[in-house]
């Protein structure tokens, strides 16, 4: 196996299979990040393998969705907001975006271009790093007063331990979420 390999979350919307998005950080001294940054893996034949899992937009509820991202949670979470977006059968759409992207930063102005230009979508940033009570309260209100909201949640599996625990413990049905866990 290739040192350069990488295991990465496709960002783009499943609806645009031609045209593959992925999200990478920069990491010096990482072979796969060096490969990318300096401009050698566009020189190269990519190998792609996938995608797998279950992580997936539940297509035909029409109730609003959360979608909350932490750090590298963010790339599958665009996936399935970009698909929900697409689909325009969501109630509602809120994105809760926990300690992803510096504000202005190019992902952070786009999701703001989500809020001003889509009626039923609501962008929020939580930058508090461990305010993990902030975000239970938040998601609280989000799901307060319906009936059904769809849950989808993706971070490092450390913090959504931790998210899950304190969800339970402020009576929230975390057991209905669609989670991802990203090590």
């Amino acid at each position: 196996e290739d040192e350069a390999a990488r295991d990465l979350y496709i960002a783009s919307c499943p609806c645009d299979g031609r045209n593959l998005q992925f999200i990478v950080n920069r990491q010096p001294g990482d072979a796969f990040n060096d490969q990318v940054f300096n401009g050698s893996l566009s020189k190269q034949t990519v190998l792609l393998k996938g995608p797998t899992g279950d992580f997936l937009l539940h297509e035909e509820s029409t109730a609003a969705a959360v979608f909350l991202a932490s750090g590298p949670g963010f790339a599958p979470i665009k996936s399935l907001l970009e698909q929900a977006i697409n689909t325009d059968t969501a109630g509602g759409l809120h994105l809760i975006q926990h300690n992803c992207y510096p504000m202005d930063s190019f992902l952070d102005k786009l999701c703001r271009a989500w809020n001003d230009s889509l009626e039923n979508f609501l962008y929020t940033v939580i930058s508090e790093s461990g305010d993990l009570k902030s975000l239970i309260e938040l998601l609280a209100a989000s799901i307060a007063g319906d009936s059904k909201v769809d849950i989808y949640v993706a971070g490092p599996s450390n913090w959504l331990s931790m998210l899950l625990d304190a969800a339970r413990s402020a009576g929230l049905k975390a057991q209905d979420w669609r989670c991802l866990a990203i090590d």
